[in-house]
């Protein structure tokens, strides 16, 4: 029943919204896709040495307390990494970011809303990277817009390379379409052999979508994270967010509860590169 009333809330939403909003959204072109700013400082990633990556859904940092709280985690951390999904280029985010020496950051557009504000997965870095992005060929109803993956490779001081890829997955569509989605990032995967972190939001909220991120994550050998403690957002008693690995060494992995800053709460790992 609960679940029932959970769907028919989001239809009922989505309807009301669709009207006034739908319409004032665009698609950008794929030249358009990719927003980049900033210099990082270092060249290669170090075996053996710590470090740590924040993982997190910002709503588009429409919450009156996210400014605060993600400079707060960002000053508090000593942070390499950052995947954030509902990432946008507001000029307050937009602003803070690109003031950040030493960082690098790369906005996969989905669309731009009325007032040509980007909104898509935002991946930041300490290291340079050679980075892509894959949109999904499905696309969520009445506001047709897809969703976006950033594949980044950062070289390793071994000579291998990290594969990140920050994922933010369809949402509102059947299992079959939800797998299609998947796949296209599979193929992102196949032909890297070495270290691999994948993480976001996969809104895998039922039994069947699970399974699909399960199967593929064996066959990749990705190993889910588990977080001591685990605050991480809940649908129909599912986390949703996640971070999958191999060829690392998780050191500690958490998720912090804040209130007013995000329908999700921040996930984060500390880590080093197998040799």
């Amino acid at each position: 029943m609960i679940k029932i009333k959970y769907l028919i809330i989001c239809v009922v939403a989505l309807l009301v919204s669709a009207t006034s909003y739908s319409s004032s959204v665009k698609l950008p072109e794929d030249w358009d896709i990719l927003k980049t700013t900033g210099q990082p400082s270092l060249k290669e990633v170090q075996l053996n040495t710590p470090y740590d990556l924040l993982v997190w859904n910002v709503f588009k940092a429409k919450k009156k307390n996210w400014n605060s709280e993600f400079q707060s985690i960002f000053e508090k951390n000593a942070l390499s990494w950052i995947l954030l999904q509902e990432g946008v280029d507001r000029s307050g985010v937009w602003d803070f970011l690109t003031h950040q020496s030493d960082w690098e950051w790369n906005l996969a557009t989905s669309f731009f809303d009325r007032k040509e504000m980007r909104t898509g997965v935002l991946s930041g870095s300490t290291f340079p990277s050679d980075t892509h992005w894959v949109r999904s060929d499905v696309v969520e109803p009445i506001f047709q817009t897809p969703k976006m993956t950033l594949v980044q490779s950062f070289k390793i001081e071994d000579g291998r390379s990290l594969l990140m890829i920050n994922t933010h997955a369809i949402n509102f569509v059947n299992a079959f379409k939800y797998e299609k989605h998947i796949l296209q990032i599979k193929d992102e995967m196949d032909h890297h052999t070495g270290p691999m972190i994948w993480a976001g939001d996969f809104n895998n909220w039922t039994k069947k979508r699970s399974n699909i991120l399960k199967e593929l994550t064996f066959s990749h050998h990705l190993n889910q994270i588990l977080f001591t403690p685990d605050r991480r957002s809940r649908i129909f008693g599912r986390q949703i967010d996640h971070i999958f690995a191999r060829g690392i060494e998780p050191i500690k992995a958490w998720s912090q509860k804040i209130k007013n800053a995000s329908d999700h709460h921040p996930l984060f790992l500390r880590f080093r590169i197998q040799p």
